[in-house]
């Protein structure tokens, strides 16, 4: 039996309020150069307003400054002296906006994460969920399935916004999974099908991110790099500077998965890659299948044909790429309109 299981942990309800004035400023908190600041508030930021980006798991700086009519972005975290910080301003904001891109509450219940990853993030998250209740007034989401488990919390979602900051380069045979240690499961998984492809395509390289864990998973594979895990502006960097010809994003169907959204799809799509996707939400809900990206059921056979076919063709890989790329924009599009009529 899990710890949430015998709590029941619900989220916490939001007691702030405050003017419904247009913010003047916005403030974000956010745990580090992260991607989730990225993918859900970049784009979102209002037009000609002035930003000030702070790192919320420490203490805040000594010679703070909070304008009136500040809106407050807080990405996953921040710690109990940001938070009691905030209170002391509270008069200053049009509002405190929390945005959380996984389920959180429920991360004990995710047996396919790293225990020491699942206790460390509850534990963070337990000890301000009262602080929070009393600063935030909006609690934003990343996918209508985590706003569906907490229908307490009148969550708002926003979904990915489209970064488009590269072009197409159709040369090498590489392909590449690119995740965090919350992919665990996936990298797994994985180990036979890269073996395959590597044995039957001499000469396709494979890309991965990870640790020593992941590296000794893919030892004795030829032509695997495995790159050590990256800050996220490095990362960014790093990806402006290689190419890649696919992107695959494997997911094992499991509750905390389906409440992910689908911001690989955004990222194999900046990399220039065409991609091929687990067909299990939210991927089967967003690409189109031989379109915007190849579908496969999680059966390791399907994902190994799949990626020797799309390595063999590159007009096909082109295809889907240009389709990805538009449909990208066009999401961009609709998301810059749904902030105007905000």
């Amino acid at each position: 039996m899990y710890l949430t299981d015998v709590m029941k942990l619900k989220p916490f309800r939001c007691r702030a309020a405050y003017s419904s004035q247009k913010p003047c400023a916005v403030m974000v908190l956010e745990p580090g150069r992260v991607p989730t600041t990225c993918y859900y508030v970049k784009g979102r930021l209002p037009d000609g307003l002035p930003v000030r980006s702070h790192v919320s798991t420490g203490a805040p700086p000594g010679d703070l400054k909070i304008e009136e009519g500040t809106w407050v972005i807080i990405v996953r975290h921040a710690s109990r002296r940001w938070l009691k910080e905030l209170l002391k301003h509270r008069e200053k904001f049009t509002g405190v906006t929390y945005l959380k891109d996984d389920d959180i509450p429920a991360v004990l219940n995710a047996r396919e994460l790293p225990w020491y990853y699942a206790l460390w993030t509850f534990g963070k998250y337990w000890k301000i969920r009262g602080l929070l209740s009393r600063v935030v007034s909006e609690v934003v989401v990343s996918t209508h399935e985590l706003a569906g488990r907490y229908p307490e919390a009148n969550a708002v979602v926003w979904e990915p916004h489209y970064d488009d900051t590269s072009d197409y380069h159709p040369e090498t045979l590489v392909y590449f999974y690119h995740a965090t240690i919350t992919h665990l499961s996936e990298m797994r998984w994985l180990v036979p099908v890269v073996r395959r492809v590597q044995h039957a395509v001499p000469n396709a390289w494979f890309e991965i991110i990870g640790n020593g864990e992941v590296a000794r998973m893919f030892r004795g594979i030829p032509r695997v790099r495995v790159l050590h895990p990256m800050s996220w502006p490095d990362y960014q960097h790093y990806l402006a500077s290689v190419r890649y010809d696919v992107g695959i994003a494997p997911l094992m169907d499991t509750a905390f998965n389906r409440a992910r959204s689908h911001t690989k799809l955004y990222q194999i799509t900046r990399a220039g890659a065409a991609g091929i996707y687990s067909d299990v939400p939210p991927y089967s809900e967003k690409v189109m299948d031989g379109q915007t990206g190849v579908l496969c059921r999680n059966h390791r056979y399907q994902w190994v044909r799949a990626i020797i076919s799309l390595l063999g063709d590159p007009s096909r890989r082109k295809m889907i790429h240009e389709n990805a790329r538009a449909w990208c924009q066009e999401q961009r599009s609709e998301n810059n309109k749904e902030m105007n009529h905000a």
